[in-house]
């Protein structure tokens, strides 16, 4: 079993073992089989999933996103192969204080509205990790919710 950290996730963008570009076989070779697959074309594996993780692979067989969103971060698990320490990483952690926790790790980081919809703010870590954090109409940024958290490189 591999101890990983999301707090070492935000501040290395690693999973781990597994950082971005890292090929499937060396995924594989770090981490052991995945709990569960996603499978988009081809009868081949596009996403692995350990735990609350998804990592995702490009045409190239090549990791291009560390995901997690939605329930998967009711409370974060690494699986059967992982032991994952959650750090603050939950749906329940507002954007203030996530700023707060971060801030006081020493983790520079910056916060604007997500391009995507207007009650929803990115905060993104120096290392590139983003966090989203979203409300309804009336919910004050402040008291916006994690609903995502994404480590990414564009695709071969």
């Amino acid at each position: 079993m591999v101890r990983i950290s999301l707090k070492e996730l935000l501040l290395t963008g690693r999973f781990g073992p597994v950082e971005l570009g890292m090929a499937r076989a060396a995924v594989a070779a770090a981490l052991g089989p995945p709990d569960d697959e996603g499978y988009f074309r081809k009868r081949v594996a596009q996403v692995w999933k350990y735990g609350s993780i998804e990592l995702h692979f490009d045409r190239d067989d090549a990791v291009f996103l560390i995901h997690s969103d939605d329930d998967s971060l009711d409370a974060p698990q690494g699986g059967r192969n992982v032991d994952l320490d959650p750090w603050i990483i939950s749906s329940a952690l507002r954007r203030d204080a996530a700023l707060a926790e971060l801030s006081r790790a020493g983790m520079p980081c910056t916060t604007t509205e997500y391009a995507w919809n207007a009650n929803t703010d990115e905060v993104r870590t120096a290392s590139g990790v983003a966090l989203l954090f979203e409300g309804e109409d009336d919910t004050s940024p402040p008291d916006r919710h994690l609903i995502a958290m994404s480590r990414s490189r564009p695709p071969a």
